[in-house]
């Protein structure tokens, strides 16, 4: 429950800034000069704005993409333990049967021979 909590107060915060974002964007609407490899173009100072947050936001959510992926690995991984773990139980118990099983058949093999032993 708790990454479900941090998710919506990310979520959240990402809205509020969003809305903080849109609401200077508008207001500041003034072209400013944009150089790019030596050429100049008036850009909106609002549009640079929002495309500074989208760009954010992009990275952002690359970046929780990418700690979700390792937080499922880790659950894949530990539930690969709990089934070797599981595994190796039943492994010993099976050998511990298995054993029972050669004490068994060598007590009767025992029997037998001391019962042959007394008819003879």
């Amino acid at each position: 429950m708790r990454t479900k909590s941090f998710y919506y107060v990310v979520l959240s915060t990402a809205a509020i800034l969003g809305i903080a974002v849109i609401a200077l964007a508008v207001q500041n609407f003034q072209t400013i000069p944009f150089t790019l490899f030596g050429g100049a173009a008036p850009l909106s100072l609002g549009a640079t704005l929002i495309g500074a947050w989208i760009a954010g936001l992009v990275a952002s959510v690359a970046v929780w993409q990418t700690k979700l992926v390792e937080v499922r690995s880790e659950k894949k991984l530990q539930q690969w333990d709990v089934q070797d773990q599981k595994l190796a139980k039943e492994v010993a118990s099976d050998n511990v049967k298995l054993l029972e099983a050669k004490v068994a058949t060598l007590e009767a093999a025992l029997t037998k021979a001391l019962e042959r032993k007394k008819s003879s």
